[in-house]
């Protein structure tokens, strides 16, 4: 029974983290490394406590790290690794190919409403406009806003006030970025919907 408790207890806070996360993804395009940390401390402690088969858990993770690196790879980093990181991390912790399988086609079902949304958004800002592709845009420093990203940040650090200001002092005359679609709210809706409405209502299941 105490198992059962704690497992809980290290259920709500992962959700806590990546709502948090998902909050911050959307106002600075930042997934935080601390985020990423947590979860990589989070997880393995779920694991154990939950007693699940670790060569499956193991399976999952590599599946989905694999699955993500390639889309990170065939996106030219426009998908983000602070994402693929996240989304692996919850595949470890899933450690069921059939809730798995759920979670990864929901995800792919909920990204396309939300893409289309940021894609009207993002339509009449040119600053705005490499989501996905990792397309690269010349700006003037003066036009830095936080949350964007320098082109070659591969981890998608949206840029602080703090770093803005650094690099306004550089005096340089333009400067390359990039902003990608904010995407952990997506991962966020789709474990909830994965993990809670399903085991309520099975019937709501995409497949």
């Amino acid at each position: 029974m105490l198992t059962l408790e704690i497992s809980l207890i290290i259920l709500i806070i992962i959700f806590a983290i990546l709502a948090i996360a998902s909050y911050q993804d959307i106002k600075t395009t930042t997934i935080s490394r601390n985020v990423v940390i947590a979860l990589y401390i989070l997880v393995p402690a779920y694991i154990y406590i939950r007693d699940v088969n670790y060569a499956t858990a193991g399976s999952c993770f590599l599946f989905t790290l694999i699955t993500f690196l390639c889309l990170w790879f065939i996106s030219r980093k426009g998908f983000g690794f602070g994402d693929v990181l996240v989304i692996s991390a919850l595949g470890w912790m899933i450690a069921d190919f059939t809730i798995l399988r759920v979670f990864l086609i929901s995800m792919g079902v909920f990204s396309i409403p939300w893409g289309l949304f940021w894609l009207w958004r993002y339509k009449k800002n040119p600053y705005l406009d490499q989501m996905w592709t990792g397309k690269k845009t010349m700006i003037d420093p003066e036009k830095l806003q936080p949350g964007m990203v320098l082109a070659e940040d591969g981890f998608m650090q949206g840029l602080t006030e703090k770093q803005i200001k650094q690099i306004k002092k550089q005096e340089k005359q333009s400067i390359w970025v990039k902003k990608p679609m904010p995407f952990i709210p997506v991962v966020f809706f789709t474990l909830v919907y994965s993990t809670v409405i399903i085991s309520l209502f099975p019937m709501l299941q995409f497949i």
